[in-house]
């Protein structure tokens, strides 16, 4: 990875949990995308959500929109990406982590849906997690059953 690139997500996350968080973010993102920075970096922003389970991101964020930006490119992309936030939510379910998952369950169908789902189930159920991480997983699955 780049250097520049490696500074400027430990500046990044130098700034979860503080209120300059969305400020710094966007420009720091800019920063990043315009040294050629792209889906690579994808595994790199999801464990900083996996270090920081409660923090808030943004909504979306600039962080997912680069993700999403960067995995936009057809079919295959969108599946890598698809399984990198399942798996990091099965690592380490965080808030952020959680709401792009149910972002990707919002438009998937059959039995790939349920096995997100039971996911966010897992995760209910799980107490070795955090309360409001599995009450959030709670209301996803309370939202989707609704659907």
């Amino acid at each position: 990875m780049n250097e520049e690139i490696a500074a400027l997500l430990d500046k990044l996350e130098s700034f979860v949990d503080t209120d300059d968080l969305e400020y710094e973010m966007d420009g720091i993102m800019a920063r990043i995308e315009s040294l050629g920075g792209g889906p690579e970096l994808a595994p790199c922003f999801l464990a900083m959500m996996e270090r920081h389970p409660l923090s808030d991101f943004g909504c979306p964020g600039a962080i997912v929109h680069f993700v999403e930006r960067a995995y936009g490119q057809g079919k295959e992309a969108q599946e890598e990406y698809d399984r990198m936030v399942a798996a990091s939510v099965r690592r380490r379910p965080a808030l952020h982590t959680l709401w792009m998952l149910n972002r990707i369950i919002n438009v998937s169908q059959g039995e790939r849906r349920e096995e997100l789902l039971a996911i966010f189930r897992d995760i209910v159920e799980n107490p070795a997690w955090e309360e409001p991480v599995r009450n959030s997983a709670r209301d996803f699955l309370e939202y989707q059953d609704q659907k």
